[in-house]
């Protein structure tokens, strides 16, 4: 911590030694009440993934202006078909800017604050030359997380390591090159046994498109086959679809789901082929003839029974894809995959085999698209939809979807009730998006869903979601939201309902003061037994950016109440950059945190939070080797951006 705060000085006292700068307008994120949907429930691995592979379009935006659709396939919430109106309308438009986008129907108004950072529009005579390392930048971050209660682990002497989470991330990019290392050791754990990271690769317009080595995923179709592992909120059904192959650097810190090795796309038009090949080690837990009985995916190696899972098995993945263009008419990709493990899984095999199909097709404003897959060439867990624009007021989004029981693929993660492919799964999805005045959007979605029979019982249920948006004027946005989820519980005829409303509302007073508000109530209800719960929740958040110095603060109080886990209720909050907090909030209680930022010159931000969340009646908070003393758990967060 001394050493980061020494080279803040130095830094400090230095004269501007670039012009480059943080991409990002705003140092404290805002993110709309829809786009929180997408992450409810999520834990922060999951949210971190989808975070950090959107601040790696952030550091790399696709220049609009020389882009191709493989260049904006990669771009999480842009579907092929807002891409291929994209694309376009800046062929057809001598004005094309980035107001632009608005004006494409199957660009939805919430999903585009997330998608404008990840695109540049600059003229192909503001662009650098062009050689590989023209327009070199060097971002470094480094962040160090403490808890200020002691967990039970460290005062048992269980967790073997430091009690701070330290991070520390060093990119290098260029025009068409960039080299990516990133460091984890959460709380706890020892230093050599943190979790690494690296990538490095190009990019380029020649026969060979895409180059990674090192850490990466890939996402192809519907995610039946690959995926990168974020947000499986339904919502995901009204951002996406008819997606095209994309390699992606990894960056997040998520310790199970990625590759290791190399991964090349060769383009040579109509036809792309992407080789990949993965080699590495992971975390398991043995059984006593040496078989993998199940792999350990939450990364933290603090004790000695989760150090014993470390490395415990090597996992070997080789595949490959070819895709067929029909240039703005859609695209069809044949895809293989074979993954091998060192030790045999339960069901006895050390490998197995995932073949594929996925598509789209474009006619008259609607968007076809689909994907079958299946661990031999005899295809049986598919997903197949349609995008269409009814009106220019109307969007229609409809899907459905039948996955086999007997599908294997750890590297899935579709669309769908469950967080993976495996386990089978049938639905039907609709979704809308509604324009029917100036300044108001409607949002909403039904999707029906049966899980395998357990114990003579199938698991059924339904999902309901409505968002509302108002935007008053200028200075003022209003948010209603409704949900409701009606669910059998697993092996049983016990249906648990769940409906929640929120309302929200944000104000702007000036250019650089904001205030929120938010109403949440939350109920929950079993047929059978009768059991009836509710909870409530309430915050008021205030932003203030300074006139005058570059110094940006955002407060937030939350009370909440709930009869217990059951009827939890989410909190997503702001962070600092490259974090999401999303905790779930129960019991009685209060929860606040502050959080600034200050920019030193045009290369360095300091980040700084401070978070307590204090319950009543309590003595304990926590369970297990996380549980700690008291009715108070309090954070501090500090980080460092650097970029020259």
């Amino acid at each position: 911590m001394k050493r980061l705060f020494f080279a803040a000085v130095i830094v400090s006292l230095m004269p501007e030694i670039s012009e480059a700068q943080f991409r990002d307008s705003l140092s404290v994120q805002e993110i709309s009440p829809v786009l929180e949907s997408l992450f409810e429930g999520r834990s922060e691995k999951e949210i971190s993934d989808i975070q950090d592979e959107l601040e790696y379009f952030h550091q790399h935006p696709v220049n609009v202006y020389s882009a191709t659709l493989d260049d904006l396939a990669g771009i999480p919430f842009l579907a092929s078909s807002a891409a291929e109106k994209m694309l376009a309308l800046r062929d057809s438009s001598a004005h094309f800017s980035a107001s632009s986008l608005s004006a494409i129907p199957e660009i939805e108004a919430s999903a585009l604050e997330i998608i404008l950072p990840c695109l540049s529009f600059e003229k192909k005579s503001d662009v650098a030359d062009g050689s590989w390392f023209s327009d070199v930048s060097i971002v470094s971050r480094s962040r160090v997380v403490d808890d200020i209660q002691p967990r039970k682990g460290f005062t048992d002497g269980l967790y073997r390591g430091s009690p701070s989470k330290k991070y520390q991330r060093l990119e290098l990019s260029a025009t068409q090159f960039f080299g990516r290392i990133v460091f984890e050791q959460d709380a706890g754990e020892r230093l050599n046994d943190g979790f690494s990271s690296f990538s490095f690769g190009a990019r380029t317009d020649g026969f060979l498109k895409d180059i990674v080595i090192g850490n990466y995923f890939v996402k192809t179709g519907e995610g039946l086959a690959l995926s990168s592992f974020g947000s499986t909120s339904k919502l995901r059904g009204i951002f996406s679809g008819g997606n095209r192959s994309s390699i992606v650097p990894y960056s997040s810190t998520d310790e199970f789901h990625y590759f290791r090795g190399i991964a090349a796309t060769m383009n040579v038009f109509p036809v792309a082929v992407t080789f990949m090949y993965s080699n590495k080690s992971v975390a398991a837990s043995i059984d006593s003839g040496g078989s993998i009985s199940n792999f350990y995916t939450a990364g933290l190696f603090r004790t000695g029974e989760e150090l014993r899972k470390k490395n415990a098995a090597r996992e070997q993945m080789l595949g490959t894809e070819i895709d067929f263009k029909f240039e703005n008419y859609g695209h069809v990709g044949i895809l293989a995959l074979r993954t091998k493990y060192d030790r045999p899984l339960l069901s006895g095999t050390q490998s197995y085999s995932v073949y594929g199909l996925n598509g789209s097709a474009n006619f008259s404003g609607a968007t076809f698209f689909g994907e079958a897959v299946g661990n031999s060439p005899s295809l049986n867990t598919a997903i197949g939809g349609v995008r269409m624009q009814v009106s220019k007021k109307m969007v229609l989004h409809a899907s459905i979807r039948s996955y086999s029981p007997g599908y294997s693929d750890a590297f899935a993660f579709p669309f769908g009730e469950n967080n993976s492919a495996e386990g089978g799964e049938k639905g039907i999805f609709v979704g809308l998006e509604l324009h029917p005045f100036r300044n108001f959007d409607l949002l909403g979605y039904y999707d029906e869903f049966t899980l395998p029979t357990q114990n003579e019982f199938s698991t059924r249920g339904n999902e309901y979601f409505f968002n509302a948006s108002v935007h008053a004027n200028k200075k003022m946005n209003l948010t209603f939201q409704y949900k409701e989820k009606v669910k059998t519980e697993s092996g049983s005829l016990e249906e648990r309902s769940q409906q929640s409303v929120r309302l929200d509302g944000l104000y702007r007073f000036q250019k650089r003061l904001t205030f929120r508000q938010r109403l949440e109530l939350n109920e929950v209800r079993y047929s059978i037994s009768k059991i009836r719960e509710t909870g409530k929740l309430a915050f008021s958040e205030i932003r203030y950016e300074h006139a005058s110095l570059p110094v940006e603060v955002a407060a937030r109080v939350v009370v909440f109440e709930t009869d217990s886990y059951d009827s939890r209720l989410y909190e997503f909050e702001n962070d600092v950059r490259g974090i999401f907090s999303n905790p779930p909030l129960y019991g009685s209680g209060m929860r606040w945190y502050c959080l600034s930022t200050y920019d030193i010159g045009t290369a360095l931000r300091i980040s700084l939070k401070y978070s307590e969340t204090i319950k009543s009646g309590v003595t304990v908070m926590g369970s297990g080797e996380n549980e700690i003393q008291g009715a108070l758990d309090n954070r501090v967060t500090f980080q460092i951006d650097m970029m020259l």
